[in-house]
């Protein structure tokens, strides 16, 4: 499948720009920017436990057995193989069909293994349970949203504006910062004024990313 996406950031170097006020013709701090906008995307992607930005290619992930897969990229757009081994020789398994060995709910990355009689002899699949093991499920998918800047084809879905919204505020707050990265009080005629809070996510920026967390 085509990913059309120009970017694999939560944010673009133009918009920090924009709002920092900087002359369109001024390019001297853009790798800068592009440095601190792709860490932000990172630190985002860690507390949200999830990787927001879909891949150009399908991402391949293995899970250990359970009731339910939860994967890292959604929503989910397409599932091209799950299979389940427990030897891990994904070449000489068949892949599970879907709709018939599994269902997925695509919008929030969930993954059932569905109970049946067509295996009665997996006593798994009675209870509705993926197989129990060690990284022997393996999925291959297309997950997570279209970055900004990048053409949304049919199926897929755009980074939310407040997502977006927050990458802006953290790379601004960051920016505007970076001379004081560790400090947390100054002196000043004898005495310690804190000058900001540890260097974290902002708090409206952590009120955004919890409506999106695993």
């Amino acid at each position: 499948m085509t990913i059309a996406t120009t970017t694999e950031s939560l944010c673009l170097v133009t918009d920090i720009k924009i709002r920092m006020g900087y002359e369109s013709t001024d390019t001297s701090d853009d790798e800068m920017l592009a440095q601190i906008i792709r860490g932000v995307s990172s630190m985002f992607d860690t507390y949200a436990d999830r990787t927001f930005i879909m891949n150009q290619a399908d991402a391949t992930e293995y899970y250990s057995g359970g009731m339910e897969l939860y994967v890292k990229r959604w929503p989910v757009v397409s599932i091209t193989t799950l299979k389940i081994s427990s030897d891990w020789d994904w070449t000489n398994v068949d892949a599970l069909v879907a709709d018939t060995d599994y269902r997925l709910q695509a919008a929030d990355g969930r993954i059932y293994y569905l109970p049946g009689i067509s295996w009665p002899s997996d006593p798994y699949r009675m209870t509705g349970e993926f197989p129990g093991g060690f990284d022997n499920i393996q999925i291959v998918y297309t997950g997570g949203y279209i970055g900004p800047g990048g053409s949304v084809l049919s199926g897929q879905t755009g980074l939310p504006d407040d997502i977006r919204e927050a990458a802006i505020q953290q790379v601004c707050f960051y920016l505007k910062r970076r001379h004081d990265i560790g400090l947390t009080a100054v002196s000043a005629e004898g005495q310690n004024i804190t000058k900001f809070a540890p260097y974290d996510l902002l708090p409206s920026v952590k009120k955004t990313l919890a409506r999106y967390r695993r």
